[in-house]
């Protein structure tokens, strides 16, 4: 999150980054036969956070990444992101967010636009510092989200923890879990889908890192040919300079 890198003094702050990685997934489709296959994705974005006062910003930011299958080829796309959002700190432990995000996602191959969203949502955050190098947030989230085509319409909630510990300045050992329940509103079907994911951090300089990360997936769904059951790892780079 680029918005903790802002300093108390930034009356307006600007981020150009970038970010590279590639995942496996024993189930990348949810289906109940899996199918293994990887993702190579890359992106580029620009994120601006403007101060309105010591305990609230906001956030505004763009991003286009490209999605390519190793095995999959014709499941290739891109994805266009703007998103706004306004933070608001409730107290040293708490803050609160309400934003707006869109999203067009286009096919490599055809240059058809197959998915568009607009999600509405809200979120409330706890960070907690358990002692100097142990760290615990946690969240509650709920969105709504616009779809064309709108069988893709739905209202969704989600719970989620991270427990991170910093084994030196620049490494830190992280714990993520998450839990999404997601109710389409224009078709019968209710998602259950659980995340649990183990992470290893390496911030070789400042707003440059490389992640390595790994976990399960899991959950059931209304429609009985879905299945969330799968293993994944990956790594990732992101890197970044703040403009002023």
């Amino acid at each position: 999150d680029w918005s903790s890198d802002v300093c108390s003094s930034d009356l307006v702050a600007v981020f150009l980054q970038g970010n590279a990685g590639y995942s496996s997934n024993s189930n990348i489709l949810s289906s109940l036969d899996p199918v293994n296959d990887r993702i190579f994705r890359a992106g580029l974005g620009v994120t601006v956070v403007p101060q309105f006062s010591p305990k609230t910003l906001g956030i505004a930011h763009l991003e286009e990444s490209w999605i390519r299958y190793d095995r999959l080829h014709d499941l290739n796309f891109s994805e266009f992101q703007s998103q706004l959002k306004l933070r608001h700190a409730l107290s040293s432990q708490f803050s609160t967010e309400v934003g707006w995000t869109h999203e067009q996602f286009v096919d490599s191959g055809s240059g058809h636009q197959f998915l568009q969203n607009d999600t509405l949502q809200t979120a409330i955050v706890h960070q907690k510092n358990i002692n100097d190098r142990l760290n615990f947030t946690s969240f509650l989230q709920t969105q709504y989200t616009f779809a064309n085509p709108n069988d893709r319409t739905q209202f969704s909630n989600q719970i989620g923890t991270n427990l991170s510990y910093q084994i030196s300045k620049e490494l830190e050992a992280g714990f993520n879990y998450r839990f999404d329940i997601n109710l389409f509103t224009q078709q019968e079907r209710l998602d259950l889908y659980h995340q649990a994911i183990g992470s290893l951090s390496w911030k070789f300089a400042k707003y440059n890192r490389i992640s390595l990360f790994s976990g399960l997936t899991f959950g059931n769904s209304s429609r009985s040919n879905l299945d969330f059951n799968g293993f994944l790892f990956g790594i990732g780079i992101e890197s970044g300079i703040k403009v002023f």
